[in-house]
Order: C-alpha cells, then structure tokens, then sequence
C-alpha cells in the first residue's frame, strides 16, 4: 500500500500484510530531489536503511545500515554535499553495535585519509591508519592489544616517498616501549635502533649508523637491571670499522676494558684493563698505528694503581726495547732490562733493592754478541760497589776484576787478564781496613805464568817478600825477605840459572 503526501513530499509504501512502513521517500518542495529515505524491515518494522541527499544536488550525504533483528547500525557512510565523495564510513559489529571500522577520506579527492579498526568484543582500538592527503600515502600505523588496548607497533613514515621512518613496539601488557627503529627520509636506510628491556623499560641496547652508507657508528649495550652501561663500540662512518669499545662491570658501572684501534686498517693501537672493584688501571697495551705490533705495555697494581712492569718495544719488529720492574708496594724501581732495537739481545740490565732503591747489580753487554761486558755489583743496604766485572766485547773473556769492601767500598782485590785467552795477567791484594796493598802477583801474558810476587805487611805497608820467577819455566830467579821493622833487606838469594830444587824455608 502506497501513501502519498502530495503538501509535504512523502511517500510512505506499507507491507500489505502486517501495515508495518517498508519505505518511506521525501524529497524537496522546490526541486523535487530526494533528501531523505528510509528502509524498514517488512517483519518488525524496525529501521535498516536511511539515506539522506544534497536539496541543492541531490547528491547522497548521509547512509545509515542497521541490523533487521535488532535495529542496531552497521554501518554509516558520509559524503560531501558538493562532489558526492566518500568521506566517512563507520561500521559496527552487528550484534553489540561496537565500532569495528572507521575510513576518513579527504573531501576534495576522495583518498583515504584515517582508517581504524576496533575490536569486536570490547570496542577497543586495534589498528590506526593515517594517511597524507594528496598522495595517499601511508603516514603513521598504530597497532595495539586486542585485550587491554595498549599501543604494540607504531610506524610512521615519509610523506613524499612512504619510505619508513620511526617504528616504536611496546610489550602487550605494560605498555613500555620496546624497540624503537629510526631511518633516514631520504633512502630509508637505519639510523638509530633502541632496544628496552620489558619489565623495566631501561635501555638495554643502542645502535646508530650513518645516514649516507647505513654502516654502524655506535653500539651500546646496558645492564638489564640497573641500566648501567656495559659495551659500547664507536665505528669509523665510512668503512665501518671498529673504532673504540669500552666494556664495564655490569654491577657498579666502571670501566673494565678499553679497545682503540685505528680509522683506517682497524688495527688495535691502544688496550686498556682495569680492575672490577676500584676502576684502577690494571695493564695498558700501545701498538703501532701501522702493523698492529705492541710498542709499550704497562701493568700496575690492582689495589694501589702503582705501576709494576712497563714494557717497551720497537715500532718496526716488534723486538722488546726497555723492562722495568717495580715494587708493588712502594712503586720503586727494581728491575730495568735495555735491548738492542734491530736484534732484540739484552744490553744493560739493573737490578736494586726492593726496599732503599738502591742499585745491586748492573750488567752491560755487547750490542751484536749480547756477550757480557761489565757487571757491577752494590751492597745492599747502603749502595757501595763490591764487585766490579769487565770482560772483553768480542770473546767475552773476563779482563778486569774490582772486589771491594761492603762496609767502606774500600778495594780489597783487582784481578786484571789477557784479553785474548783470559789468562791472569796482575792480581793485587789490599788490606781491608787501611786499603793498603798487601800481595801483588804478575804473570806471564801468554802462558799464565807467574813472574813475580810482592808481599807486603798489612800494618806498615813495608815489603816483606818479593819472587822473581823466569817467564820460560816459572823458576824461582830471585827471592827476597825482609824484617817487619827495617826496610833494608835481610837476605837476598839470586840464582844465575833457575832452581829446580829450592830450600823449603825459602818458598
């Protein structure tokens, strides 16, 4: 049945079995457009379809969907009174009436603007899309919990290229942020990287790269609980290569070890450990920017930070230079070894005392034998020379000895030998109190020997025994004695020819 308001523009069509109103159309009084029409179901009578339009144009504005069962909407569509276009659409579960989707569009070109999308049970935001208004690009994307409605992902692009430009991800039951990505607007390369830990939201990692290449410049990693950093590496932003790492202790944050290494090979140059407890310099390594060989090691005391062992070497072969040795308590010197820099042989070596500093043995070598050449030994408590050793640079046989006193460095005894076969040559004995010669002994440069001995008396220092022995056969030729109180001779014995069988009161 059709009713027709011919004052008012209405049309009104009825089921033919229950009465209910199927349809009703009005239109305007000027221009006869349709403005407004509504669907209802034939059974219940309940409202599924409005349609409202332009009174100018007649173009569609306002569509209402509901539900035929229970009259709740599904869906709405909006369009602009001017063009006809799409500008919102809302859809709605159909058994809660929940929003489920919702498109904004932009009113001059119809592309899609904003999209979200609900859950159907709760209502709550999943995903939210928001896009530029002349190209259509994709701009941001939010997703988040279908349970709690906290934010997951978010993505948020360029809005000339769509190329990607911060992404955040949160953890589905707190809400803090997990990974945060950043790239570059123009080749959407990775610049920053964050890494969080989910139950905290401390930093736990961070990457940085450069804008040009995407190769890696910094890396930081921290402790999980306390946020207090761990590991951090510096890259050089052309090549990529390892620049600095720093490593701590995950407990009190203080540094442990140092890496430096050159920009342009990626060779270690510079190491450095300390100790966990403190933060004091343990051990320090320095290599050469060229070829990676170590040049200077120093190693200090982990309680104090007193310098204990410093090594250097040479920069070409990597052959060790200089050693020294310190007391760990005190930071004196107590060992110092000198190498030769082409060969690496020992040269001079120092050894003092641990608790005065005092020198206690010295010893030089040769430079292209490493044979020993002096060696000079000192009391320990007061640094006076005892012992005083040369020897000769080619065959390393002993030439000179010094022996002296360790209570007043008096000379006590001097041994002097051949610089060939290392034969005694002249041995002089001293009084240790008065420092006067005692015995003095001479011997035969080729054979050892002896030619002739001179004794003398310890208190006045007077000659008491003189021997001349013949350089051939080491024969007694002369023998004198003389008294303890005159200087002129007691008696003398001169023999023409070497005696074979001598007195025993003579020798």
């Amino acid at each position: 049945m059709i009713e027709i308001n011919f004052s008012a523009h209405v049309t009104r069509e009825r089921s033919p079995t229950l009465g209910l109103p199927l349809v009703t159309r009005e239109k305007s009084q000027t221009l006869a457009l349709p403005l407004v029409t509504r669907e209802k179901s034939p059974t219940l009578g309940l409202p599924l379809v409005t349609r409202r339009k332009s009174p100018t144009l007649g173009l569609p504005l306002v569509t209402h969907e509901k539900s035929p069962t229970l009259g709740l909407p599904l869906v709405t569509h909006e369009k602009s009174p001017t063009l006809g276009l799409p500008l919102v659409t809302r859809r709605k579960s159909p058994t809660l009436g929940l929003p489920l989707l919702t498109r904004e569009k932009s009113p001059t070109l119809g592309l899609p603007l904003v999209t979200h999308e609900k859950s159907p049970t709760l209502g709550l935001p999943l995903v939210t899309r928001e896009k530029s208004p002349t190209l259509a690009l994709p701009l941001v994307t939010r997703e988040r919990s279908p349970t709690l409605g906290l934010p997951l992902v978010t993505r948020e692009k360029s809005p000339t290229l769509a190329l990607p430009l911060v992404t955040r991800e949160k953890s589905p039951t707190l809400g803090l942020p997990l990974v945060t990505r950043e790239k570059s607007p123009t080749l959407g390369l990775p610049l920053v990287t964050r890494e969080k830990c989910p139950t905290l939201a401390l930093p736990l990692v961070t990457r940085r790269k450069s804008r040009t290449l995407g190769l890696p410049l910094l890396t930081r990693e921290k402790s999980p609980t306390l946020g207090l950093p761990l590991v951090t590496h510096k890259k050089s932003p052309t090549l990529g290569l390892p620049l600095l790492t720093r490593e701590k202790s995950p407990t009190l944050g203080l540094p442990l070890v140092t890496h430096e290494k050159s920009p342009t090979l990626g060779l270690p140059l510079v190491t450095r450990e300390k100790s966990p407890t403190l933060g004091l310099p343990l051990v320090t390594r320095e290599k050469s920017p060229t070829l990676g060989l170590p040049l200077v090691t120093r190693e200090k005391s982990p309680t104090l930070g007193l310098p204990l062992v410093t090594r250097e070497k040479s920069p070409t072969l990597g052959l060790p230079l200089v050693t020294r040795k310190r007391s760990p308590t005190l930071c004196l010197p107590l060992v110092t070894r000198e190498k030769c820099p082409t060969l690496g042989l020992p040269l001079v070596t120092r050894k003092r005392s641990p608790t005065l500093c005092l020198p206690l043995v010295t010893r030089e070598k040769s430079p292209t034998l490493a044979l020993p050449l002096v060696s000079r030994e000192k009391t320990p408590t007061l640094g006076l020379p005892l012992v005083t050793r040369e020897k000769s640079p080619t065959l390393g046989l002993p030439l000179v000895t010094h022996e002296k006193s360790p209570t007043l460095a008096l000379p006590l005894v001097t041994r002097e030998k051949t610089p060939t076969l290392g034969l005694p040559l002249v041995t002089r004995e001293k009084s240790p109190t008065l420092c006067l010669p005692l015995v003095t002994r001479e011997k035969t440069p080729t054979l050892g020997l002896p030619l002739v001995t001179l004794q003398k008396s310890p208190s006045f220092c007077l000659p008491l025994v003189t021997r001349d022995v013949s350089p051939r056969l080491g024969l007694p030729l002369v023998i004198g004695m003389k008294s303890l109180t005159h200087a002129p001779a007691c008696c003398t014995y001169t023999f023409s020819q070497p005696c074979r069988h001598m007195p025993t009161y003579l020798l």
